[in-house]
C-alpha cells in the first residue's frame, strides 16, 4: 500500500492560535510532530499542510516538505489534490510529548 502522512498545521486555530509554532523545550510543536512521524515512516512520505507562511518557513528550515493550502477549509480538504492518489493518514500534534 502506498501512503503519506499529512500533518495539518493551522496558525489561526480558534482554540490555541499559533499552536504549530509554540516552543516546547526549544522545538516547535510542528517539528516535534514531524519527528514522531519520522520514527514510523520515511521522511519523504511526510508533509505539513499549512496556510501560513510562518509555519511553512519553520518547516522548510527543518527540511520538512510543505503543502501550501488555502485558508478556511476543513482539515480533510486542505491537502486537496496536491498528493498523488494514495491512502492518506492524518497526524495531529495534540499530544506532542507522546
Amino acid at each position: 500500500m502506498d501512503y503519506a502522512i499529512v500533518i495539518p498545521a493551522r496558525f489561526e486555530s480558534t482554540r490555541l492560535p499559533g499552536k504549530p509554532l509554540i516552543d516546547l523545550c526549544g522545538v516547535p510543536i510542528v517539528v516535534r510532530t514531524y519527528r514522531q512521524c519520522a520514527k514510523a515512516c520515511p521522511a519523504d512520505r511526510i508533509h505539513v499542510a499549512t496556510d501560513d507562511e510562518r509555519v511553512a518557513a519553520v518547516c522548510r528550515s527543518n527540511g520538512i516538505q510543505v503543502i501550501e493550502t488555502p485558508g478556511g477549509l476543513p482539515h480533510r480538504d486542505r491537502q486537496g489534490g496536491r498528493l498523488p492518489r494514495i491512502t492518506r493518514r492524518r497526524r495531529v500534534g495534540e499530544r506532542p510529548g507522546r
